[in-house]
């Protein structure tokens, strides 16, 4: 899915639904602003905190054991590609040749 496709699925009710299904699991918290009633800020729980390092610990699994499965050389590689695409992303693409 790209970012244009995402970005049409994420309407303010869709956005709601997925904050109180997160309120429900007790993942997040809702704080309302005092000096604005229509604005409140979302805070992860204990439980929530919980929950994000489980996700980025099994993340972290994944990405281990693919890097594993591709190993040293196609791995190196794979690095210095991501390092040029970030470098273009940080400085613009127009500065950058697009030699690998």
């Amino acid at each position: 899915m790209d970012f244009d496709s995402l970005a049409n699925e994420l309407t303010p009710g869709r956005v709601a639904n997925i904050i109180k299904r997160l309120e429900q699991r007790e993942l997040i918290i809702r704080e309302q602003n005092s000096k604005d009633l229509r604005k409140f800020r979302i805070l992860l729980t204990n439980k929530g905190i919980a929950e994000a390092n489980r996700l980025y610990d099994e993340m972290n699994k994944g990405h281990t054991r693919m890097l594993e499965a591709l190993g040293e050389e196609d791995t190196a590689c794979l690095l210095r590609i991501l390092h040029k695409v970030l470098d273009l992303v940080n400085n613009g693409i127009e500065q950058h040749s697009l030699e690998l």
